[in-house]
């Protein structure tokens, strides 16, 4: 009889065991799987935005100036810069569409702020309003993309 109740509790911890490793495997597998996801994601992310975010989109805003008028000059290269951006994120529109369309807006803010800001003259305190307005308006839009990269 201590030979039989030995042998079933064997054979209920080699079903646990059994179980266990059947549901770790799974468990591994699709956290495999997700990193896997991320990775490509990754890749895709850093091809379309680091050369915009590190180079592109700096050296446009470089050449924002006001003209002697008091009117902004040179910002259609930064639009230019923005919307090549947006395009060439169009991926995300269909594997991430909230992120696509905050990109969108915020790039668009920007976009849309420069284009305004042209269309009128300014005294020297305003200009440098104008550009801390600019400053703030750009981090937004690296804070945009790097709260998606971090998972924010």
């Amino acid at each position: 009889m201590a030979s039989l109740i030995v042998a079933i509790i064997s054979a209920v911890i080699a079903g646990i065991s059994a179980g266990i490793s059947v549901f770790s495997c799974i468990y591994n597998n699709r956290q495999t799987k997700r990193i896997n996801n991320i990775n490509i994601k990754a890749r895709y992310f850093e091809k379309i935005f680091d050369d915009y975010l590190i180079y592109r989109i700096p050296e446009a805003r470089k050449y924002i100036r006001f003209n002697e008028n008091g009117s902004l000059d040179d910002f259609q290269k930064l639009i230019d810069e923005l919307s090549g951006m947006r395009n060439s994120a169009t991926f995300f529109k269909f594997d991430n569409k909230t992120f696509f369309e905050d990109l969108k807006a915020v790039t668009q803010d920007l976009e849309n702020y420069l284009s305004d800001c042209g269309n009128k003259t300014f005294d020297n305190e305003e200009q440098a309003d104008i550009y801390q307005e600019i400053a703030n308006k750009t981090m937004k839009i690296y804070s945009c993309i790097s709260n998606y990269y971090l998972g924010l």
